[in-house]
């Protein structure tokens, strides 16, 4: 006889906010397609973008990490915390200053824990 946790599955998936400064900007999660982000203002110190990711076994100890990089596959930042749900947050005067040199279209951010070969990409951001 087959007990209830033998047959169901798993109901929640990973999800993730994404805020300008101190207001929501997008929600994502696992079954977002093509998520991207475009920003078409003028960015200034202290303009950041946050990103607080959610899983169904949240850590408060796992090291996790935004990855950013750009159209090439070049490392941009990383940033890194302690625990899921925490903020992860980018200046976003510097990505724009680097979007413009590097002539990218897009920065890919990704979130891992432990292994980058693990990484999701959460969103691609575009600056104009």
């Amino acid at each position: 006889m087959l007990s209830i946790l033998q047959i169901s599955k798993a109901d929640t998936i990973c999800y993730w906010h994404v805020y300008h400064n101190d207001e929501l900007l997008k929600q994502f999660s696992e079954v977002s397609k093509n998520p991207e982000i475009t920003i078409l203002l003028d960015i200034e110190y202290p303009d950041s973008l946050t990103t607080k990711f959610y899983k169904d076994t949240p850590c408060q100890d796992c090291q996790v990490t935004l990855l950013i990089q750009d159209d090439k596959g070049r490392v941009v930042q990383q940033i890194k915390n302690k625990g899921t749900a925490v903020p992860l947050t980018v200046d976003l005067l510097t990505m724009s200053k680097f979007n413009v040199k590097a002539n990218n279209n897009y920065l890919h951010f990704y979130y891992f824990e432990k292994d980058e070969r693990l990484k999701i990409l959460l969103f691609k951001l575009k600056i104009y």
